[in-house]
C-alpha cells in the first residue's frame, strides 16, 4: 500500500477574480492564499516522504514552498491543471450560463473539444500515470503529489472507483488542502479528504 498525500494550491489572484485557472494561465498566490497555505506547516512538519512531486504550474510550486519547503522534489509536467482551452483565463461570466451549468454539472457530457481543452480521460490518464509511477517505486511508501483543482478531485474521484459524471460530487478540493488516500493494485481508500490547516 502506497499512502499519497494530495496537496492542492493555495488560493490565487486568478481564482478570486472568478476566472478559469487552468494548465495554460498562472498567477500568484494572494496574501490569504499564503497564508492558508503556512497553516499545513506543522501538519507536514513530522511527515517523511519518500517521493515528493509537483506541477510544473509557479501556484503549486510556491504552495510546496510554504508548506512543505522540501530539499527534493521532481517537477512533474504530467501534474499541470486541466487544460480549458477557450476559457483559459477568462471570467466565469464571460460563458454563457448553460454552458457553465453543463461543464460544471454534467462533465462527461461536455463537448470539450469544442472549446479546445482537454478531455477527462486525458486529464485522468496522465495523473494516473504518476500514481501508477509511485505506487510501482514506493509500494509500502508514502508520497506528497501537489496540484489543482480540477486534476486532483477527478484523480482521487477516480482513484476512489467514481466516474467522471459524480467527480464533482464532493466539491473540489478546497484551496491549500491536503486529502490522504492509500492505494493498492486494485483499489484505493480514502483517509481524509480535503483538510485544512
Amino acid at each position: 500500500m502506497t499512502r499519497f498525500y494530495f496537496l492542492r494550491h493555495g488560493i490565487t489572484e486568478i481564482n478570486e477574480q472568478r476566472r478559469f485557472n487552468g494548465g495554460r494561465v498562472d498567477s500568484p498566490l494572494t496574501p490569504e492564499g499564503i497564508e492558508q497555505t503556512k497553516k499545513l506547516r506543522p501538519f507536514f512538519a513530522n511527515l517523511r516522504f519518500d517521493a515528493i512531486y509537483v506541477s510544473p504550474q509557479f501556484r503549486a510550486q510556491t504552495t510546496l514552498q510554504l508548506a512543505v519547503n522540501p530539499k527534493q522534489y521532481v517537477v512533474d509536467e504530467r501534474l499541470r491543471e486541466f487544460y480549458f482551452g477557450d476559457w483559459e483565463g477568462i471570467l466565469f461570466e464571460e460563458v454563457p450560463i448553460q454552458t457553465r451549468q453543463l461543464y460544471r454539472d454534467h462533465p462527461e457530457a461536455f463537448p470539450t473539444a469544442n472549446y479546445q481543452m482537454e478531455s477527462y480521460e486525458e486529464v485522468f490518464a496522465r495523473g494516473k500515470a504518476v500514481v501508477d509511477e509511485l505506487c510501482s517505486r514506493f509500494p509500502d511508501g508514502q508520497v506528497l503529489v501537489v496540484g489543482h483543482g480540477v486534476h486532483l478531485t477527478l484523480l482521487i474521484q477516480r482513484l476512489l472507483g467514481n466516474t467522471t459524471a459524480d467527480f464533482r460530487k464532493d466539491g473540489l478540493l478546497p484551496n491549500a488542502s491536503v486529502t490522504i488516500v492509500d492505494v493498492t493494485e486494485n483499489q484505493a481508500q480514502l483517509i481524509e479528504w480535503g483538510r485544512i490547516g
